[in-house]
């Protein structure tokens, strides 16, 4: 969803603002106008998404560097479970 949202927003708020007055003769905006909200929705959706992310990753790492054998003294050990018990 982040890079969906990164990208649908990097095209929808730059497209809102130029396509609603392209005619020569506009005097007021049209509908495209909206694809702003659109584009904003798009944007909180990928900020959230990148913070649940950020979170998870950071809970992982707490985790795995809780293990026992998982660490010593800030380096991996040397078993073959990668730090996982078995």
């Amino acid at each position: 969803m982040r890079f969906v949202g990164q990208i649908s927003t990097e095209k929808l708020i730059p497209t809102a603002f130029f396509l609603p007055i392209a005619s020569p003769t506009a005097t007021q905006s049209n509908g495209l106008m909206n694809l702003v909200y659109i584009g904003g929705l798009f944007l909180a959706a990928a900020v959230l998404s990148l913070g649940v992310g950020l979170i998870d990753a950071a809970r992982r790492l707490e985790r795995w560097q809780t293990y026992p054998g998982g660490t010593e003294n800030g380096h991996l050990s040397s078993n073959c479970t990668g730090g996982y018990p078995q």
